[in-house]
């Protein structure tokens, strides 16, 4: 990857959050009762510049493609095998499924990258930003998840 890509700094953030169990919780649960994607939501509340109508709806659009393509297929197989008896099996769709959202994180950089001038792990959006670009990303989500979820994920420290 070339020097200054973005890609690190914005999986340092998403793994930041993952590491906080109440976000990981509301983001599954988002991902699971709202159709979420939750790549996507994160990559939202990462973006340090504007965006606007036409680029997230570009994004909205590109991270369903790929996730219609790739990230819920191995999920959903995923989920069908978890059983004892098939546990290695089980952990080897788990990194393939993460492996797809690593690639679905690409693509939305690619879509729409950070400007160079506000990059960085200090210029995160704020709670009211995350949660208006919640709402063109993933409209499926309540108001009020969007709005208390939107403040969770503009608190989260930044990655060191």
């Amino acid at each position: 990857m070339p020097e200054g890509h973005p890609a690190p700094e914005f999986w340092a953030f998403a793994e930041t959050v993952w590491a906080h169990p109440p976000l990981r919780r509301r983001l599954l649960q988002w991902q699971d009762h709202h159709d979420a994607d939750v790549i996507l939501v994160l990559f939202a509340a990462w973006h340090p510049g504007p965006l606007t109508s036409d680029e997230l709806a570009r994004l909205r659009t590109r991270a369903r493609d790929w996730s219609a393509r790739a990230t819920t297929r191995i999920r959903r197989l995923r989920r069908h095998l978890h059983t004892p008896e098939r546990h290695a099996l089980y952990r080897a769709l788990l990194d393939l499924e993460l492996s797809a959202e690593r690639l679905g994180a690409l693509h939305l950089l690619q879509e729409c990258p950070p400007p160079i001038a506000v990059a960085g792990p200090h210029r995160r959006a704020c709670a009211d930003t995350i949660e208006a670009r919640l709402g063109h990303l993933q409209p499926e989500l309540p108001p009020d998840e969007r709005a208390s979820g939107s403040a969770e994920l503009a608190a989260v420290p930044d990655p060191t």
